[in-house]
């Protein structure tokens, strides 16, 4: 019996990698679309074939094994192990991820590396959230904030910051734009 249930909770899939041998897509075989779809549901409006990494390691840290066509398996953390190679901030995004998920939130990957796009509602039909996901103590440049902010404002979304600090605990801040004065003399 622990052999059926093992194999209910594996999903098939295929890894696409980008040039530098990271993890870019993950697709799903046709028939796992039901199994997937019932725990990314929240994620999108329909289910689709691929998932980004970020969604694939929310499916593992759930209980699923993602089994590859050549007979590799990735747990939790074999798959955080291999994403965070790529992507340093692989542990942070999920920390935040996962803490929106909780918190009853549609949650998707957004346009730009280590952002995500938020929707508080399902049925709403836009998202209503662009959040950057910071490390403490990790310098950025002020321009990347100022192209964060009017990004979301050409969408009609609310800018936002997820800063995670060392212990794990997420701080959110809703950045604003402002404007130098200078004295004339």
């Amino acid at each position: 019996m622990d052999n059926r249930r093992n194999s209910q909770r594996r999903i098939e899939v295929e890894i696409q990698h980008d040039a530098n041998n990271c993890i870019e897509r993950i697709t799903i075989d046709n028939n796992q679309l039901p199994i997937v779809s019932k725990e990314v549901a929240r994620l999108t409006d329909m289910p689709t074939k691929s998932l980004h990494p970020l969604e694939a390691l929310y499916l593992t840290y759930k209980g699923y094994v993602l089994h590859v066509k050549s007979c590799e398996e990735f747990t939790f953390e074999k798959l955080a192990r291999i994403l965070s190679r790529c992507n340093p901030l692989t542990w942070a995004e999920f920390e935040v991820y996962l803490d929106l998920r909780r918190r009853g939130r549609i949650v998707s990957p957004g346009p730009r590396p280590h952002t995500l796009l938020v929707k508080i509602r399902r049925k709403s039909p836009k998202y209503d959230y662009y959040l950057l996901v910071l490390e403490e103590g990790r310098k950025i440049p002020l321009g990347l904030l100022s192209e964060l902010v009017e990004e979301a404002r050409k969408n009609n979304w609310m800018p936002l910051l997820a800063i995670v600090d060392r212990y794990g605990d997420i701080v959110y801040y809703a950045p604003t734009p402002f404007r130098t004065i200078t004295e004339k003399g």
